[in-house]
């Protein structure tokens, strides 16, 4: 059994949301252990595509990865008889308005090639001397209820360590043992789901043919899978990231009876319905891997001396594209939760209720039946978009405020003049010139039908 001396912060989770945290902590010239092991550099992940948190944070913070950066032009949406697009160089009326008034050049939202990002994130991050890797796994947490404090982190060589702070980063896997040591019930939001995803690697000799690429080749792809058309229902997406595409499904547990394999067939086949056929240009399969979650909100989810990052708190849904934005938001927040846990976790939750605002919209997206005029179903597409948007909005704000460390609200405004240079620019007025709607009886046309012609103000980035 190791012996690890002195006490220091402790942050279990090795993936994107604990290497954040560690690379602030090291960047403030703090010692802290770092519990876990260098992510498999071939395992599918989550969260690749960003939302405008996360992609602020990876170009404004990362520049130096930029070589697994994709720029997500678009958002595609396919459900029943109608699809529509969004262009992504939008966000709304203040930030827009402070890139205006200060002349700021444009930089699209992104995909992030995770599998490439978090092994090279890994090696970097800890190589700080600030940083002692453990590469092993907690088994269970002491916990003093009275307090609200954790006072021990068992490893499952038999080891304790005493962390003066716990940063839970470790997502669906362990969230079960910690959420019992820390008495912590959570509640469902609708019903349990299922998620098979997985990635398919480029073709041989495959290339643009001198042409232009599909317009779902630089998008976030996302399909709702009805039964009458593709055998299941559901919610898919596709995203492409350079050499690969990722790919996977969100369906209803408890109505599941398809193994992981024939879902993700059912997923290729629904997608080639449309006309996004992905397949001819990534046909090597990979692992395919299967995780059963729900959407779930969590009561507490910082204490006295512990707070819980990313999936291992409340989970919305994948389409959010928020996972990285939530993660990297409590990493700058770090230092502040040593010296100040509750000022802290107050931004948190008010970054926890923006989220739920944003999932409340895609509920409404996947959920609600679309109007049979294109008129109508173009209204609801818009206004469910600028929910999402407006969330997104709240949360540069709050992110804002989190790179100044939670000092005084100018200091929190003067990182946010900074910031925004950085930002798309352009007037975030969501109508034609930045989203078309068609209805289509024939699904093979979706795809073509809305990528045909540019939008007006819509900025295409290539390759």
């Amino acid at each position: 059994m190791t012996q690890y001396n002195g006490e220091r912060p402790v942050i279990i989770g090795s993936a994107l949301s604990g290497l954040a945290v560690s690379y602030y902590l090291s960047k403030n010239g703090i010692s802290h252990f770092l519990l876990g092991r260098r992510p498999a550099p071939s395992r599918p992940r989550l969260g690749e595509s960003l939302d405008l948190v996360g992609s602020i944070e990876m170009q404004l913070e990362f520049p130096q990865y930029a070589e697994f950066y994709r720029p997500k032009n678009n958002v595609g949406f396919y459900k029943d008889d109608h699809a529509g697009v969004v262009c992504t160089n939008l966000t709304g009326p203040i930030v827009n308005g402070l890139s205006w008034m200060i002349g700021t050049p444009f930089i699209p939202l992104i995909h992030i090639d995770r599998v490439g990002f978090d092994s090279k994130f890994y090696d970097d991050i800890t190589r700080s001397p600030h940083c002692t890797v453990i590469e092993s796994t907690a088994t269970g947490l002491d916990y003093d209820a009275d307090q609200d404090r954790v006072t021990g982190v068992v490893l499952d060589d038999g080891a304790r360590l005493e962390p003066t702070f716990l940063f839970d980063a470790s997502g669906f896997e362990s969230r079960q043992v910690f959420d019992t040591a820390l008495r912590i019930t959570r509640t469902p939001v609708g019903r349990k789901q299922y998620v098979a995803f997985t990635h398919y690697l480029e073709s041989d000799g495959n290339s643009e043919n001198g042409g232009p690429p599909p317009g779902w080749k630089h998008s976030t792809n996302l399909l709702r899978l009805v039964a009458r058309y593709d055998e299941i229902d559901g919610v898919a997406w596709a995203i492409p990231l350079g050499s690969y595409i990722s790919v996977g499904v969100s369906v209803d547990a408890d109505a599941k009876r398809h193994s992981d394999d024939e879902l993700i067939r059912l997923t290729d086949a629904a997608f080639e319905h449309r006309g996004v056929g992905y397949k001819s240009a990534f046909d090597k399969p990979t692992r395919i891997k299967g995780i059963p979650y729900g959407h779930t909100s969590t009561p507490r989810i910082y204490g006295t001396n512990w707070v819980q990052i990313g999936y291992t708190s409340n989970q919305i849904w994948f389409t959010s594209s928020s996972s990285v934005g939530a993660s990297v938001f409590v990493a700058n927040l770090a230092p502040l939760f040593l010296r100040s846990p509750r000022r802290a976790g107050r931004l948190y939750e008010r970054y926890v209720r923006s989220l739920w605002r944003t999932h409340l919209s895609h509920e409404s997206m996947f959920c609600q039946p679309i109007p049979n005029s294109e008129h109508g179903a173009s209204r609801k597409l818009r206004l469910d978009m600028i929910d999402v948007v407006s969330g997104n909005e709240d949360r540069y704000i709050l992110y804002s405020i989190a790179k100044g460390r939670g000092e005084p609200i100018h200091s929190a405004f003067r990182y946010s003049f900074q910031a925004v240079k950085k930002l798309p620019g352009r007037v975030g007025v969501l109508t034609k010139r930045y989203m078309r709607v068609v209805r289509s009886d024939d699904l093979a046309e979706q795809s073509q039908s809305i990528y045909a012609k540019k939008m007006t103000h819509c900025h295409l980035v290539g390759p």
